[in-house]
């Protein structure tokens, strides 16, 4: 079975930030040996509970700002 990559990116639990520019170095954001980097899908399944009872589950990116983020659910939910 071939998996996709294309969604998954290096997350660094220390600072709690995606590394997202490719092209940077791990020097450039400044991690050393110790750091513990995680490669993980940056879309991943939220249960969003609505005010009428109704729980809808849906696939959010946690790599971008919660502003960017809740405005594309919002976007989902309009649709």
């Amino acid at each position: 079975i071939q998996r996709d990559w294309s969604d998954h990116a290096l997350w660094w639990e220390q600072k709690q930030r995606w590394l997202l520019r490719t092209a940077w170095t791990l020097e450039k954001y400044g991690i050393h040996a110790d750091a513990k980097l995680l490669f993980m899908p940056q879309h991943k399944p939220i249960n969003l509970c609505l005010p009428s009872g109704i729980t809808l589950r849906l696939r959010a990116c946690f790599s971008s700002p919660v502003f960017k983020t809740v405005m594309g659910i919002c976007t989902m939910l309009s649709e």
